[in-house]
């Protein structure tokens, strides 16, 4: 098995599941090029299990991710080049997690924005703690919307509400999330009660 830094990857043969860690808890998991090379690596690893049937993406500490690693894109020798090289990386690993064949799990422990919110709705399915927030952020920074948001949004939560979201950085509590369908179910939640 191959040893990450930015990740953690558990394979549970036994019950067939393999569940991914982003792990740069103190960088609320933003997305950096070594993460992504990384994951790529994770998720292709996953592929090639034919014992994997369930994948489930998640992070470290107080965040699911808080998208791409601004601090490295600002630092960055040439940021153009380090953003299109991220951009081409991230998504590499959403179009390998949707050629996966299996289903997938966003388990979104706590802020889900930018990049973390396009690999939250690339998954099959989303289940948020009590405390998770959602958005887009990109345009807050000067960013055209990427990582598949553009796609997958729209279907989750409609038109109109998912225009809000990637063009004025509305952001949805883990309540509202599942009350627009972002997410299929929020532990603890009134309404996910409700529903059961």
């Amino acid at each position: 098995m191959t040893n990450f830094d930015s990740i953690e990857l558990e394979i549970d043969e036994q019950n067939n599941l393999a569940i991914v860690f982003l792990n740069r808890p103190d960088q609320y998991n933003a997305f950096n090029i070594k993460l992504m090379d990384e994951l790529i690596i994770a998720l292709n690893t996953i592929s090639d299990n034919r014992k994997v049937r369930c994948v489930v993406l998640t992070g470290r500490g107080k965040a699911f991710s808080a998208g791409g690693d601004v601090v490295e894109f600002r630092n960055a020798e040439k940021p153009d080049d380090f953003m299109a090289k991220l951009v081409g990386k991230l998504h590499k690993g959403i179009q390998i997690l949707k050629n996966m064949g299996i289903p997938s799990i966003a388990a979104i422990n706590g802020a889900c924005f930018g990049a973390g919110l396009g690999y939250a709705t690339a998954c099959d399915f989303r289940i948020s703690s009590e405390n998770a927030t959602f958005g887009c952020a990109f345009t807050k920074i000067g960013l055209s919307p990427d990582s598949s948001s553009t796609w997958h949004l729209p279907k989750l939560v409609g038109l109109s509400l998912a225009n809000e979201m990637l063009f004025l950085n509305r952001v949805l509590n883990a309540e509202e999330a599942l009350q627009f369908s972002l997410v299929n179910k929020n532990l603890h939640s009134k309404l996910a009660k409700d529903r059961l």
